[in-house]
């Protein structure tokens, strides 16, 4: 059991990449850039448990937007 499984990486990317949003130039690619290294950890957790990781990781999206 891992608890947390994800969920706050998931946090953490959503509040990333709404300043990402709101960062103006070259600056908002390196924030996505760290959006997308957070969503990883979840994805790899996923992977590794042999589950669906697509999947799971849309629905954690869903929940957590």
């Amino acid at each position: 059991v891992l608890l947390g499984g994800g969920w706050p990486e998931m946090v953490m990317a959503k509040a990333v990449d709404e300043l990402a949003k709101k960062t103006p130039g070259k600056r908002s690619h390196a924030i996505e850039a760290f959006t997308r290294a957070l969503l990883a950890i979840p994805t790899t957790i996923a992977d590794n448990a042999g589950l669906d990781s697509a999947e799971l990781i849309a629905q954690l999206r869903a929940e957590h937007h």
